[in-house]
């Protein structure tokens, strides 16, 4: 049945007639008198009862006079077989009385004749089809009403009686009059108990006024609805839920629902609040509620002091005023989604008050708060997590780049990754790498071999072996592995790490080669030489040599203690010397005073250094003779101090006698004479002089020195030199230190620089400035004078260049390279922005 008002008033009908033109007219005629009817036609009962098996027809109008089945026949059918009550209409042409009283005996609703004027009497059919029709229905609806009404009553007592919550009835005075068995079970009482008790009667003294106020509102609006206590029949006291109705004049009816528990679980809850409060402000992690425009309702400590803001601030203020504005875009479509879900987890970044940018992962759920639906999010720092990955990103990398390979394989033996030193030079590719199986690659450690090796692994948590790999191609090379055993999360690895030791089988074969080589160096060296063992202290080795410089055999030495034998006495003279000489790594004597078995000295020069040989600590002792050298050495000191002594004394004798000469008048030819003569004594005393400085530079030792106040220094010495040509020298201090590694006489290095200027530039200034790099501190001396040709700055630092035969050496700027060269500084030769020459000196900062 469809929805529409139309086919809601449409009456089905049925006609059964053997006449087919007769049927055609009345179909033509009902429509006619009444647009509603719709009517189909069959010529026969056994049809008419075929139709009404498939479709639902409100009436039946049928002819009584037919063949096979008669009209009589077809309406027993319907009501005594079939039990159907469907409106018949007999509507035929035979006027019997007996057929009319048979038709209704058997339940037809109306007996019409044929006959007349068809129009006329189609509208009397269309009439009488349309009243039966509505009186069948109004007949239908009123019973299923009856039916329904007891099946409702019926039901509710049933739900009344099974109800779980207490149902109660009272009279306008509060007296009980009907209840359910669930009251009866919640306040104790019989039904015959609780109907001749009062509503006063079951709340305690502290209610009694609630109680009343609940039942006048009762009284007044017809309905109420309050929380109120309780007292049972056994004294014990609890809360209920009382809804009540008016439902007559003077019968009330409530329902009550026993909240005891609930009451006790908000006071739990409300306690649990209080807790979650306590917790709310103590979480590590910032917590704020917002509603769904995104305005903050609240927020937890962490978020205060994380933020920067105060409580106050950030209460009602939308949650964009602290995130970037690429995430506060975000926001809106994240709330929406939030809305759908009702989660969701992200990342985020926070600015806080004084503008730090603070990485979180936000994670976010639909609430109730205070009865409205919000956002509660919780953001965690991930500052130190997004390091970490960073962390771990970089350990990735390093790992996949790592010059040593690296593979990790489950217990079963798969690989499951190999780094791209491992892969290339196996020849696979990553695709193919994780394919593979261990005994692809390691001919020694076959399929079967695996659980066992896996066990053993377990156990020792680390293994180190070697054996061989063999490449896509076939070639075999050895290998060195580290495995270690690894749990990562729930899962076993083994980690580890293949060294291709190719060309380490190739070097210890050299090493052999290289041993035989040293051994035959060792026994045939022209330096004494002991090999100890660094723990103890021990001779392992002496050669030929020293045995002969000693005078000891090697029977003698080996296995002695070096402070045990007695030429070492006086040298290393305990256990500690010897502890420091293998803690320092490097000792070296330049003269030590040995003695022979025999008693007699012997100088030496003794260098000891210490490095593993064969897995082992050892000290290697060079022991030289020096007797030779040291005999050297005191003639060149002799001969040295008979220069620097005697020689500048007869100088100076010489000057001063040149002097009293040049008081003297003398010819024009004399005075040339004695000027020149003067000249060669002063060049012979700064050569002498020069030769001292070179002297002692081999002696210096190199320091830390401020710079500042050497050039101070520097400067106060030359000034007046200076001044006497006219020149002016000017240093551009500074008020920061700077603090090189030089030694004693780095202010002649400068002192030979700016008279080297003076001398041969003919300045009218000199400038000295100062700076520094990262590593070095570059001191610069230009002038305003001679340029230095490009020719000449190639050897203006070489030995005796001078491009001044009467007045230069030679040996000034050759000194100064000198001196650097020991402090492991540098010089540079430059063109001077001022017109001359500039000396750039570098050197390193402590």
């Amino acid at each position: 049945m469809t929805n529409t008002s139309d086919q809601d008033r449409r009456m089905n009908i049925l006609l059964v007639d053997d006449e087919e033109d007769l049927l055609d007219q009345a179909k033509l005629f009902l429509r006619r008198a009444n647009q509603k009817i719709n009517a189909d036609t069959v010529e026969t009962s056994k049809k008419a009862l075929e139709k009404l098996k498939s479709n639902g027809y409100d009436c039946i109008v049928s002819d009584y006079q037919m063949p096979d089945v008669d009209g009589l026949k077809l309406l027993k059918i319907l009501r005594e077989e079939i039990n159907s009550d469907i409106p018949f209409i007999m509507f035929t042409g035979k006027g019997r009385e007996e057929v009319a009283m048979k038709a209704l005996n058997l339940g037809a609703n109306r007996y019409l004749q044929k006959g007349g004027d068809p129009k006329s009497q189609y509208s009397v059919l269309a009439r009488a089809i349309e009243q039966e029709t509505e009186h069948k229905k109004t007949k239908y609806e009123k019973k299923k009403a009856e039916a329904d009404l007891r099946k409702s009553e019926k039901k509710f007592r049933s739900y009344v009686e099974n109800a779980p919550i207490g149902v109660f009835v009272v009279d306008s005075e509060g007296n009980y009059i009907d209840v359910n068995e669930a009251g009866c079970e919640i306040t104790g009482y019989s039904e015959e108990e609780l109907l001749k008790k009062n509503i006063n009667d079951l709340h305690p003294p502290s209610a009694q006024e609630e109680a009343r106020e609940a039942f006048e509102k009762l009284l007044k609006d017809g309905k109420t609805r309050k929380e109120i206590p309780y007292t049972k029949k056994d004294g014990t006291k609890g809360y209920w839920i009382l809804n009540a109705v008016k439902i007559s004049d003077d019968k009330y009816l409530g329902f009550t629902e026993d909240i005891t528990d609930r009451k006790e679980k908000e006071k739990v809850l409300e306690k649990s609040r209080e807790k979650f409060k306590e917790l709310f402000d103590a979480m590590n992690d910032a917590v704020f509620v917002y509603d769904l425009d995104g305005n903050i309702l609240d927020v937890n400590n962490t978020a205060v002091k994380r933020l920067g803001y105060s409580k106050k601030e950030l209460l009602g203020i939308s949650r964009d005023k602290f995130e970037s504005a690429e995430n506060a875009e975000k926001n809106r479509e994240r709330i929406d989604k939030i809305k759908k879900d009702k989660e969701l987890v992200f990342e985020s970044v926070h600015i806080t008050k004084n503008g730090e940018k603070i990485p979180v992962e936000i994670n976010s759920s639909l609430t109730d708060y205070h009865g409205e639906k919000a956002v509660l999010s919780v953001a965690r720092d991930i500052s130190k997590r997004k390091k970490l990955k960073r962390k771990q990103k970089l350990f990735s990398k390093s790992l996949e780049k790592a010059s040593i390979g690296v593979y990790w394989l489950k217990p079963s033996g798969q690989i499951v990754y190999g780094n791209k030193k491992v892969r290339d030079r196996l020849g696979y590719n990553l695709k193919r790498f994780d394919d593979l199986h261990v005994w692809d690659l390691d001919p020694n450690y076959p399929k079967e071999k695996r659980k066992e090796f896996w066990n053993k692994l377990k156990k020792e948590k680390k293994m180190s072996f070697e054996t061989k790999h063999i490449t896509k191609d076939g070639d075999s090379f050895p290998v060195e592995i580290t495995s270690h055993y690894l749990e990562f999360g729930q899962n076993e690895y083994e980690f580890a790490f293949v060294k291709d030791i190719s060309e380490i089988k190739k070097e210890h074969q050299d090493l052999i080669k290289s041993e035989e080589r040293y051994r035959r160096l060792f026994e045939t060296a022209q330096d004494g030489m002991l090999i100890l063992d660094a723990e103890t202290g021990k001779i392992d080795d002496a050669n030929p040599y020293i045995q002969e410089l000693l005078g000891y055999s090697k029977d003698e030495l080996v296995g002695k203690k070096l402070w045990e034998i007695g030429s070492f006495n006086n040298v290393t003279e305990n256990r500690a010397r010897f502890k420091e000489l293998v803690e320092e790594g490097y000792i070296r004597y330049e003269d030590m005073p040995l003695k022979t078995k025999e008693g007699e000295n012997a100088p030496v020069e003794f260098v000891s250094n210490t490095y593993m040989a064969g897995g082992k600590k050892v000290v290697q002792c060079n022991i030289r003779d020096i007797t030779h050298r040291k005999k050297i050495k005191e003639r060149e000191e002799f001969l040295h101090s008979l220069l620097r002594h005697d020689v500048r004394n007869k100088s100076e004798i010489v000057w001063g006698y040149l002097d009293l000469v040049d008081d003297q008048e003398l010819n024009e030819d004399s005075v040339k004479h004695l000027e020149k003569a003067k000249r060669a004594v002063k060049e012979n005393l700064d050569i002498l002089s020069k030769i001292e400085t070179l002297s002692k530079a081999q002696e210096e030792t190199i320091k830390e020195v401020e710079i500042n106040s050497i050039i101070k220094n520097v400067i106060k010495q030359t000034k007046d030199i200076a001044k006497e040509e006219g020149i002016e020298i000017d240093f551009d201090i500074s008020e920061e230190k700077f603090y090189v590694n030089a030694g004693s006489l780095l202010n002649q290095v400068f002192i030979n620089i700016i008279e080297n200027a003076i001398q041969h530039s003919e300045p009218e200034k000199i400038k000295v400035k100062i700076k520094e790099t990262e590593k070095k501190v570059t001191i610069s001396i230009e002038n305003d004078g001679e340029k230095i040709s490009e020719e000449e700055k190639q050897k203006i630092f070489n030995k005796g260049y001078t491009t001044d035969e009467e007045r230069g050496t030679g040996l000034g700027l050759f000194l100064v390279k000198k001196l650097l060269n020991i402090y492991e500084g540098s010089i540079e030769a430059k063109d001077s922005e001022l017109g001359g020459a500039r000396f750039d000196v570098h050197l390193n900062k402590t």
